[in-house]
């Protein structure tokens, strides 16, 4: 079996059992969780206050 083959076989595999599904799903969730916690509202965007210390 070529290497492309047992890739597309252990892909497929994962999509089926839902790991590669939960894997993205999660990545998502971090993304947008980390997206969220740098957005800095309008009402701070102007200030003397620095933005590193927002989200905390």
């Amino acid at each position: 079996m070529s290497l492309s083959a047992i890739i597309r076989k252990d892909v497929q595999d994962s999509v089926r059992s839902g790991v590669l599904l939960a894997i993205t799903l999660l990545f998502v969730l971090v993304a947008g969780f980390w997206a969220a916690i740098q957005h800095v509202p309008p009402i701070y965007g102007e200030s003397d206050i620095p933005t590193s210390t927002l989200a905390l």
